[in-house]
């Protein structure tokens, strides 16, 4: 039997609706910069540290943003990115390659680890209510409240 799609519905030749569904969402200027700041949300895998929450900063914000020493990646630019630290609020670059959307982790299982650091479980707390709502950042965000 030949599929086809038609609206966003996959529908098969005869017309029965198929049950995936492809969701359209219709967003103002404000969701689209708010879900803009979600995706930016990763978690860096550094070693010695569980999966650390913190925020790509856009590279021409980084002169504004950084300190002075830190303006300048440790290697290639397009490589390193920089971000900032939920729970320590501090400033560093990460290789691309680790780091993880905060999508691809379950909520329970992240609350669950390193219960006993309380610097984590802070960032984890703050990362977890930025991403339900982007306009409450933390006190000391690079674009937040200072």
């Amino acid at each position: 039997m030949k599929r086809g799609r038609e609206s966003g519905i996959e529908v098969d030749v005869e017309g029965e609706k198929n049950q995936t569904e492809v969701p359209k969402l219709k967003m103002g200027k404000e969701g689209k910069k708010e879900a803009e700041q979600v995706d930016r949300i990763r978690f860096s895998l550094l070693k010695g540290y569980p999966p650390w929450p913190c925020e790509v900063i856009p590279k021409e914000k980084v002169k504004k943003v950084f300190p002075q020493v830190l303006q300048n990646p440790p290697g290639q630019s397009d490589v390193y990115l920089p971000v900032q630290y939920f729970g320590t609020m501090e400033f560093g670059w990460v290789k691309q390659s680790k780091t993880v959307g905060v999508n691809d982790f379950d909520e329970e299982k992240v609350r669950a680890r390193n219960k006993k650091s309380k610097s984590y479980q802070k960032a984890v707390h703050q990362v977890y209510k930025f991403v339900s709502n982007p306009k409450i950042k933390p006190i000391g965000w690079w674009n937040g409240p200072a």
